[in-house]
């Protein structure tokens, strides 16, 4: 388990901080890509249930048309038997095409491929029932029609005609037979209308008896031979036409109830057709339903997954940072105290923990030149004053000239130190107001300038720790950091500053120790520029990470734009869902929630870009510090070797006063790499501010401790001060 782990570290180690901050990104976006697959796939098995159960309930109400159709139908089917009336051939054909227009709609609905023979069973009676209606159509019209065409027009001509002659052949005749004809004419008109009316057969029987009695009648001998011939072919006339009459009543009924029957035969299927549109109209809910609880359960198990991968990252990404840079602190501050041989860790890192483990170990190697150089001065310095004594005698006129030189050093080193002891109590109102040499006056405003943009920084801090209160809580230990190691430069250039004062003691040194300290001055100026050069290479680093905040930035551009689409995907299924009723119901659940999780995701990534637009801020500020220090660095090494050719031309004790000025150079190379790493630091702090919000407090607690003009104390005389004092 333990070696797992160690090589999980080391893999670990061969990525950058901006790869894994990257790595943590895409676990995010891809934990937001599965959401929205998932949300995806669920709509699609929702809306193909639900499209299912439209489907067939848009069939189910068109076959509850056709029933409806096929009833009214069937009723108007009645009306036309009986009535014979030409609005009702209308009607029912009107009903006819409404029916058949049901049954196209049924056929033709979303589905309805499915139950096509169903479709079909109920379809097949439709061309017999149109069939009979045409036949029907025609002897209504052969029955109904205006005369001559009419069957019952001819019928009523006929009978009309009869009538006429045997009313005028009958009035005023002395023949009974023939006085008998209206009376018999009367009833075959009654057996007529009620054989019209009811259709019975028996009437038929009773129309040939008066029709005999007629015939009979009319042959008497009785009856005058002229009203005979006139009579007897309109009789004839009208015995023909009423058989023919009374076939097509029949024959008209008997369709009728034919066409009535035929109805008959679309209830089975259409009622077998209902009930399995019933059925799969059931287990299209049962599949919405399933459907529903399917896509809630994948998408609340891809957020709880997508949740748990994000966290395991962030957790991998943290421990395998803060861990290593602890350690580098850690080392970093026992070199501050003069421990030069502990062990650097990191140093086989390829990331920036790297970079700066490999930067600490520089410093740490430049520590030991010192201590090696300074052993080198003190045994050049004692043989020196063994073997040149004489010659102190002989430089005392160029001590006594360059004692106004020393004297305004000294004082520009006691107001430095003065104010370096100041700002490592966090006072960063001090400035150096008295008057200084004009060779340091670059010195005294680049002091104060730095000091300046150091108290806008801790202002600037101050007004951004109660904005990132929900996001910083490792920044209050990055400021610690940052405070240590304010304190640590002060140290440092407090050594520097007695340094130089025992440098002066030993201006009167020989000739050589001069030379030779003049070598080891170049020497210190050399590994000052190294000092530079590390700046720069920090300069570049924390450029690096500035580009990749912007990066990570983009990413969380990225991820608000997949919100805003997750959000309107959600809203358009939430309308789809209205729409569909209760049927949508569930679906708009799970629309509302995947909405709600989009509408999180999207406030998550703008507080995420303002986290990041502040960190930026920051980073710009500690790459302007580090630069304005790293200029500050090579005026102090350019003055300093000014100072040690000024001090070997006039004196041997001059060269010693250049290698102690170069160590408070290099003391202040090491304040400029402290203030470097707090950059960095700060911009580490700044992406790990959503795990470390608890130690936000504590900042503020650390930040008070500086004093500034906006805290209300005044610039401070540091020179009046000291002289106080």
């Amino acid at each position: 388990m333990a070696l797992s782990t160690e090589h999980s570290r080391s893999a670990a180690s061969r990525l950058t901080i901006q790869l894994r901050i990257a790595l943590v990104s895409v676990v995010f976006v891809l934990g937001l890509v599965l959401i929205g697959m998932a949300s995806w796939t669920g709509s699609g098995r929702l809306t193909a249930a639900f499209e299912d159960h439209k489907a067939y309930s848009a069939l189910a109400a068109r076959s509850r048309e056709v029933r409806a159709a096929s009833f009214a139908l069937k009723a108007q089917s009645r009306d036309v038997r009986f009535r014979q009336e030409a609005t009702d051939i209308n009607d029912f054909k009107t009903g006819l095409e409404s029916l058949k227009q049901a049954v196209a709609r049924l056929g033709g609905s979303p589905g309805a491929e499915r139950l096509r023979d169903d479709i079909a069973a109920v379809e097949a009676p439709l061309k017999a029932i149109e069939a009979d209606f045409s036949a029907i159509s025609k002897m209504q019209l052969a029955l109904r029609s205006a005369a001559p065409e009419g069957l019952a027009a001819q019928v009523e001509e006929a009978a009309d005609t009869l009538g006429t002659k045997v009313r005028s052949n009958s009035m005023g005749s002395d023949s009974a037979d023939l006085a008998r004809l209206p009376g018999i004419l009367a009833a075959l008109r009654r057996i007529d209308a009620a054989y019209r009316l009811s259709l019975d057969e028996s009437l038929l029987g009773q129309w040939e008896v008066e029709q005999g009695r007629f015939e009979r009648a009319l042959g008497r001998p009785d009856v005058p031979a002229e009203a005979k011939a006139e009579i007897e072919p309109a009789f004839k006339a009208y015995a023909e036409i009423v058989p023919a009459w009374s076939k097509a009543e029949k024959d008209f009924m008997l369709a009728g109830e034919k066409l009535s029957g035929e109805f008959d035969l679309i209830a089975p299927p259409l009622q077998e057709l209902e009930t399995k549109l019933s059925a799969e109209e059931a287990q299209a809910g049962a599949r919405l339903a399933e459907a529903q609880g399917r896509t809630q359960g994948i998408i609340l198990g891809t957020v709880a997954a997508a949740l748990v991968l994000g966290l395991i990252a962030a957790f991998i990404v943290g421990r395998t940072t803060a861990l290593p840079l602890r350690r580098l602190r850690d080392a970093m501050l026992k070199l501050a105290a003069g421990d030069y041989e502990v062990a650097i860790a990191g140093l086989s890192r390829r990331d920036e923990i790297g970079q700066m483990a490999q930067a600490v170990q520089v410093f740490k190697e430049n520590g030991l030149a010192v201590q090696r150089l300074e052993a080198e001065t003190s045994e050049g310095r004692a043989a020196a004053e063994r073997q040149n004594l004489a010659i102190i005698r002989q430089r005392e006129e160029a001590a006594a000239a360059q004692s106004s030189l020393l004297a305004e050093q000294r004082e520009v080193v006691a107001l430095l130190a003065e104010a370096l002891a100041r700002l490592s109590q966090g006072d960063l109102t001090v400035r150096i107001e008295d008057a200084v040499a004009p060779d340091y006056e670059t010195l005294k405003q680049d002091f104060n300038s730095a000091i300046e943009r150091l108290a806008a920084t801790v202002d600037a801090i101050k007004a951004t720790s109660v904005e990132v209160a929900t996001a910083g809580r490792e920044i209050t230990s990055g400021a610690d950091d940052l405070s240590k190691r304010t304190e640590e430069q002060a140290s440092s250039l407090e050594e520097s500053a007695a340094t130089t004062e025992e440098l002066a003691a030993s201006v009167k040194a020989a000739a050589d120790a001069s030379r030779q300290a003049a070598r080891l001055s170049h020497e210190a100026s050399g590994i000052a520029r190294k000092g530079g050069a590390i700046v720069e290479d920090a300069v570049q680093a924390m450029t690096r990470i500035e580009k990749a905040s912007h990066q990570i930035s983009d990413i969380t551009s990225v991820i608000d734009e997949i919100a805003f689409q997750t959000n309107l995907l959600a809203l358009n299924a939430a309308v789809e869902a209205a729409r569909a009723g209760d049927a949508g119901k569930g679906f708009a659940v799970v629309a509302s929630e995947v909405r709600t999780l989009a509408q999180r995701s999207a406030e998550a990534a703008k507080s995420i870009s303002a986290l990041i637009q502040a960190s930026n801020t920051q980073i710009g500020d500690g790459v302007e510090l580090v630069r304005s220090a790293g200029a500050v660095l090579g005026q102090i090494v350019e003055a300093s070797q000014r100072v040690a050719t000024t001090v070997t031309e006039v004196s041997s004790a001059s060269s010693e006063q250049a290698s102690g000025i170069d160590e408070m150079s290099q003391t202040i190379a090491h304040m400029d790499e402290m203030t470097q790493q707090n950059a960095a630091l700060a911009e580490q702090s700044a992406a790990s501010a959503t795990a470390l919000a608890q130690q936000i407090e504590r900042l503020n607690g650390l930040v008070a401790a500086f004093r500034t003009y906006d805290g209300g104390s005044p610039a401070v005389d540091v020179y009046r001060e000291r002289r106080r004092a």
